[in-house]
């Protein structure tokens, strides 16, 4: 609150001593002392807007606002040009709840004096309130012009851009709050995430090379999540993951809240998501819901985050109870928790987006496992258990994990046993694909594109001339950058199509229509490439050494396709060149997929579950054959 006098005050001599020493009562929170001096000067002038401005002043720092406002009003009335009483007439109608006449205020202040910053704070807290993001750049655009050196308006403007999808201006504003504070957490890791959101690749290298230096002197420069993206070494992920928890999850922790010896009729698990909608970790494991044995289990899902009803939520309500505690405080859900005296608790998020994982800090299960969500390790001492497969986990791996591996026979991953595919025909004409060529496709994320597997997919392209790439773009910068990259490699943009986000029984349905699914590296298809399988589609993958990278060879394993598992970029582009020249082996191939689909362990959910069952039932009767 600004209390300075104008440079055109004018008061006798004795006056200004009394008005210096109200002014400095003020200024120490002795308000109501300096409001009894400003009125014997006011009691000599009823018309001095300097002194009505210090007493309108005076009653804000008092709390006691529709004074503030009444004398704050007298003043601008009298000195229409004291854009320090507009800016403190509005914070005042603001306290009061009338921010029409605050944002006007604030205006009113600005267009005095372009360059005063108060004003244009206290609108952006107002339009933050409202969520009007657009005026909030309009005024952080302003405010960088007054104060260029702050990284948070910096930081801040490209949070707001990315709320409007406006990447390319969000990493911008992004890279100069990093040059600004070098040390900011994780934004190094947001712009390399962004980066790969819009598939620009020119920079990145700079960014990863600084960060996994970064993460090697145990600076805080990316979070486990964005790190996937990143690196192949499994080590580096668990140290990152560990440094994590202990410097940002740790402290959350406050008490363990589970009776261990208090024994429960039926073994009692409960999963907890923020995605029980429709979202790929409720499509892989609403079988698993509905199927789980209520003779020996008593299942819960623990919902948090924003509530999403929908026909997915809907059918996991019909098979289990949700639970949601979004906002339960701590003393609530503990006691729920208490109550409820859970035997396993399931973390289905771990470190991807919009996850609690200070859930999991304090001990509210017998066993915690960490389960589908995340695609590694969470570094955290609390995690009894990871599920997972032999070729997920490889037994020389699981030093690079701070949990228990629990070995499921099969596949890790579970399944619908039937997906709603739609049943219209489609002609390869109604996705805007040629009809007479070799369709290769990748549907990912793309944050799981990066210039090595994209090098690697030109480089099969300018191989196989009558073939095209089919590939998902999230976004029209990712578009636009993705063209741009294939003309620099002398690929015509022609052979690059689109895929439109559609709804999941169509995409499933228009999967027949490509020849061969690429996977992406380090970071692979998940649900993506358990669809292509079930609809016959082939696919082949680069098989790395971190959970991440060997889900898609997970898969194939489980249609016993080895075959169409690689280790390198190499054995890759020669696998998918040999597809589309050898139309014996590509036939093969593609009658292997599509036979073997059938009674396939990857799409029985049934046994799925009993397994999983038979693994809590192992954990509880405290068995060994974890590694």
């Amino acid at each position: 609150r600004e209390t300075e006098r104008p440079s055109y005050f004018v008061c006798t001599t004795m006056d200004k001593i009394k008005l210096e020493k109200a002014i400095s009562l003020q200024k120490k929170g002795k308000s109501k002392e300096a409001i009894e001096i400003y009125f014997e000067i006011l009691s000599g002038d009823k018309s001095n807007s300097h002194v009505l401005f210090l007493i309108g002043s005076a009653y804000l720092q008092k709390n006691e606002y529709f004074k503030s406002i009444d004398y704050l009003e007298h003043c601008v009335k009298l000195d229409i040009n004291n854009f320090l009483a507009y800016n403190n007439l509005g914070i005042s109608q603001i306290k009061v709840g009338d921010f029409k006449k605050a944002k006007l205020n604030f205006e009113k202040s600005l267009k005095i004096k372009a360059d005063f910053k108060s004003p244009i704070i206290n609108l952006i807290n107002l339009y933050s309130q409202e969520k009007n993001i657009l005026d909030q750049i309009r005024l952080y655009e302003k405010l960088i012009k007054i104060e260029s050196s702050n990284d948070m308006n910096f930081l801040n403007l490209g949070k707001l851009y990315y709320k409007t999808k406006n990447y390319e201006k969000s990493i911008s504003n992004y890279q100069i709050a990093l040059q600004l504070d070098p040390k900011k957490f994780f934004l190094k890791g947001e712009i390399i995430k962004l980066q790969l959101m819009i598939c620009k690749w020119d920079d990145l290298d700079k960014y990863k090379i600084s960060a996994l230096n970064d993460l090697l002197e145990n600076k805080s420069s990316v979070t486990p999540f964005q790190l996937l993206s990143i690196t192949d070494n499994g080590e580096l992920l668990k140290k990152c993951a560990v440094n994590f928890y202990n410097k940002y999850v740790k402290k959350d922790c406050t008490e363990d809240v589970i009776e261990i010896n208090k024994i429960n009729k039926k073994i009692k698990v409960g999963y907890f998501s923020n995605d029980f909608y429709d979202h790929a970790t409720l499509h892989l494991l609403l079988d698993v819901f509905k199927k789980h044995d209520r003779d020996k289990f008593e299942i819960y899902a623990f919902s948090y985050g924003k509530i999403i009803n929908d026909k997915w939520r809907d059918e996991l309500k019909s098979c289990t109870e949700i639970i949601n505690i979004e906002n339960l405080n701590e003393k609530k859900f503990f006691k729920l928790i208490k109550d409820i005296n859970l035997d396993i608790a399931i973390d289905l998020k771990g470190y991807t987006f919009g996850s609690k994982v200070n859930i999991f800090c304090n001990k509210i299960a017998k066993y915690h496992i960490n389960f589908l969500g995340y695609p590694g390790t969470l570094g955290n001492p609390k995690i009894d258990y990871i599920i997972a497969d032999k070729f997920i986990i490889p037994e020389s791996n699981t030093h690079q994990y701070s949990e228990k591996i629990i070995y499921l026979p099969n596949c890790y991953q579970p399944n619908m046993s039937f997906k709603n595919v739609s049943n219209e025909t489609f002609s390869k004409s109604d996705f805007l694909l040629p009809d007479n060529k070799f369709i290769f496709c990748s549907f990912n994320n793309n944050y799981k594109y990066n210039m090595e597997i994209f090098n690697s997919w030109m480089n099969i392209l300018r191989e196989t001339k009558d073939s095209v790439l089919w590939i998902y773009a999230t976004n029209s910068f990712a578009q636009d950058n993705i063209l741009k990259e294939a003309i620099k490699r002398k690929i015509p943009e022609q052979r690059i199509i689109f895929a439109e986000n559609i709804k999941t029984k169509i995409h499933l349905k228009r999967l027949e229509l490509a020849d061969l699914f690429l996977d992406t590296s380090p970071v692979n298809a998940h649900t993506t490439a358990s669809d292509a399988l079930r609809m016959g589609l082939p696919l082949i993958t680069i098989c790395g050494n971190t959970f991440a990278s060997r889900v898609a060879g997970s898969l194939l394993k489980q249609f016993n396709l080895s075959e169409l598992i690689t280790t390198n970029k190499n054995d890759y582009e020669k696998l998918a060149i040999r597809l589309y020249n050898d139309k014996k082996f590509y036939l093969e191939i593609r009658n292997k997929v599509k036979s073997r689909k059938i009674d396939n362990p990857l799409f029985d959910s049934e046994k799925y579950t009993r397994h999983l069952e038979e693994a809590f039932g192992d954990i509880l009767n405290n068995k060994t054959n974890f590694s």
